[in-house]
């Protein structure tokens, strides 16, 4: 099977991966897919701008309401290439 993924919305913490090992295989599969990372942790924080400096596109800070979560999977979804970072804030 060909799977094309767009967009996946990842954790920070997870209990077998960490989220940076589980870009860097999302990526070597799937080169274009578009990484959302979601936590409880600031985008200020040393992993989030690792992450985002390692392929993740955006980033969603918990908690969230429904609607900013998928304004910021539409913006993503709408660009054609690899977008900037768009964050919560700029969404």
């Amino acid at each position: 099977l060909n799977w094309i993924i767009d967009l996946v919305l990842l954790d920070l913490t997870m209990p077998k991966f960490s989220a940076d090992e589980a870009i860097h295989q999302i990526l070597s599969v799937h080169p274009n897919a578009r990484i959302v990372i979601s936590s409880g942790y600031s985008l200020t924080g040393e992993t989030a701008q690792n992450l985002l400096s390692k392929g993740a596109v955006a980033f969603v800070q918990k908690p969230y309401q429904p609607e900013e979560l998928a304004g910021i999977v539409r913006s993503v979804l709408d660009f054609r290439i690899r977008p900037e970072t768009i964050n919560k804030e700029a969404a």
